[in-house]
């Protein structure tokens, strides 16, 4: 009978203990997922310096800054650069960057004279406003810039989204909403909010054993504590619900987001509307046009011009 109560207690200890570190790990992926640290645009401008990341001359081109108000009152950062034609290409940073983390796409539009917005996010850069959502308030900061970025360029025949990491998922998840927007470029998209996060605790040696209970209790925290729900950051069900063209680029070494998410919504919406998928060998995330600049701007303008041709 001694042994039997022994066993019981043993076991209710290492049960009470899994709970514990269950909670402690679901508490952390929250606090690191919901409110990471955001830098600011002086560390991501030394950080393209230092990674060839900006096209010449690029810092010193004039550019146009201001403040856009949201209708919730929350400012939102606005750069641009006017071209001399009538195609235009909003640009969406990832988490914790900033709108100067795009410039290295932006040099090719700016040669061929596009209009060449760029935001900062709400909550990161000089913006205001609160915590990520993963795309679902930052999908409406896109509906503003895109608002205005069409008053402001009248003209404008061809609208363009192009994002990375985050800011890939929120133009993702932003072009149902949005029958202006004439294409979607989305470098190093995660397909799900939710199963990103799952999929970062099943790559930690530390929380895999106990991502299969920790992730979705995560989930809730953040439902709980933040008020929005993971789940409804969802990229792979808002493209389904578009038949506006995508060109989806992603590295295969990409440690931030796997390469598979951008793959499997690919597959998942080929058959139905435009889609296109070119994976970088080795460049990891938001890598791949500096792994491979020559492949990578083939064959963003091949799809963008076919796009143009047409419309």
């Amino acid at each position: 009978m001694a042994l039997l109560t022994g066993a019981i207690a043993a076991i209710c200890a290492i049960a009470a203990v899994l709970a514990v570190a269950i909670l402690v790990v679901a508490f952390a992926a929250e606090r690191a997922m919901v409110h990471p640290r955001m830098y600011p645009i002086s560390h991501v401008a030394a950080r393209g310096d230092r990674a060839d990341e900006f096209p010449p001359g690029f810092l010193e081109r004039p550019k146009t800054c201001f403040m856009l108000r949201s209708p919730e009152g929350g400012l939102i950062s606005v750069t641009t650069i006017a071209g001399r034609g009538d195609r235009t290409c909003l640009f969406v940073h990832g988490v914790t960057w900033t709108w100067l983390g795009m410039a290295k796409y932006m040099g090719d539009f700016i040669d061929r004279s596009w209009n060449v917005v760029a935001l900062d996010l709400p909550g990161h850069g000089d913006s205001g406003g609160g915590p990520p959502t993963y795309g679902i308030a930052e999908r409406e900061a896109v509906r503003l810039c895109a608002d205005w970025a069409l008053r402001e360029y009248p003209g404008t025949r061809l609208f363009g989204l192009y994002g990375e990491s985050m800011g890939a998922a929120t133009v993702l998840q932003y072009a149902p909403q949005d029958r202006r927007v004439s294409f979607v470029i989305a470098d190093s998209p995660y397909s799900s909010a939710r199963k990103e996060l799952e999929w970062r605790l099943a790559q930690m040696p530390l929380t895999r054993p106990l991502a299969w209970a920790a992730g979705p209790l995560a989930s809730a925290l953040v439902a709980r504590l933040d008020g929005f729900r993971l789940e409804d950051a969802s990229p792979e069900t808002a493209i389904r619900r578009t038949d506006v063209p995508i060109m989806l680029f992603h590295g295969t070494g990409d440690r931030t987001v796997p390469f598979s998410m951008s793959r499997d919504m690919y597959e998942a919406r080929k058959g139905s509307a435009r889609t296109e998928l070119r994976l970088v060998p080795n460049a990891d995330h938001v890598r791949s046009i500096l792994v491979d600049p020559e492949g990578y701007r083939k064959a963003l303008w091949g799809f963008i011009d076919s796009v143009d041709e047409g419309r």
